[in-house]
């Protein structure tokens, strides 16, 4: 999939046309919080990836699959936030002593 290339590194996806890899999947929000842990090199050092993706899973039930927010308009949301996180170096910085990951990962499930 052409998606583990781009998510969470180029503001600009093809989320819109039918053959966008978007459009192809399945479950868009969880491919964009999975791959945006793996592409951020946050799957070793989180404990909760698993609950992170259940929550993920259950976000998505909850969107339409067409209008304006719909799946594959929340899975674009979360990948530009998490895109404009990494460029900025936000993703790496720590709010909590001993919990270096926090804030991105409570922003990745509350975006999503």
């Amino acid at each position: 999939m052409l998606l583990k290339a781009e998510i969470a590194l180029e503001f600009f996806m093809d989320t819109v046309t039918p053959h966008s890899a978007f459009q192809l999947s399945p479950a868009p929000i969880r491919t964009v919080v999975q791959q945006s842990m793996e592409t951020l090199r946050l799957l070793p050092s989180l404990p909760c990836q698993g609950r992170l993706l259940r929550f993920a899973k259950q976000v998505e039930a909850g969107y339409p699959d067409d209008n304006y927010h719909c799946k594959l308009h929340g899975a674009d949301v979360t990948h530009r936030i998490m895109t404009i996180m990494n460029r900025a170096g936000l993703v790496h910085l720590g709010v909590m002593p001993g919990k270096k990951y926090s804030q991105t990962v409570g922003l990745l499930a509350m975006v999503a």
